[in-house]
């Protein structure tokens, strides 16, 4: 396993130079206590998922980490000659950050299911309120947003 500055023991948890932050190798639902875990299922939106729908894409976004509790997802992105590269495939537990972006800029950065599922939502002013219940219990989410 590659342990260079972008990798961990516990997977990749820092953005690279496409912008693309995951955690893998972790269950950060688990990890939680429940009432953690209770905290962040409330305050986080849930969406539902099918096989190769887009996770996020091209809309307007202030940034978002999302966790993946059913399903499988992959994490690419668009090289300068157009070509796809795969980031990661990112199992249950496991959590990626869709970046700020507008309407109108290019992201070259997507994640796209490839089996049915659902995943939690955090944007950064949530992700705020989490971390003043519990700075410590939430850290690692919001790592994207710092």
């Amino acid at each position: 396993m590659d342990l260079t500055p972008d990798h961990t023991a516990a997977g990749r948890i820092r953005p690279d130079a496409t912008g693309a932050w995951y955690c893998k190798r972790r269950q950060l639902l688990r990890e939680l206590s429940s009432r953690d875990r209770r905290r962040l299922e409330d305050t986080a939106s849930e969406c539902v998922f099918q096989s190769r729908d887009l996770l996020f894409g091209t809309s307007k976004t202030q940034g978002c980490v999302h966790i993946l509790v059913e399903g499988r997802a992959r994490l690419a992105h668009f090289d300068a000659e157009g070509g796809e590269v795969q980031l990661a495939i990112l199992e249950p537990g496991e959590a990626f950050h869709e970046p700020a972006h507008g309407e109108v800029e290019p992201l070259d950065l997507y994640a796209e299911a490839i089996a049915p599922g659902r995943m939690l939502s955090i944007g950064l002013g949530q992700m705020l309120e989490l971390l003043e219940h519990d700075p410590e219990a939430y850290q690692t989410l919001a790592e994207p947003f710092r």
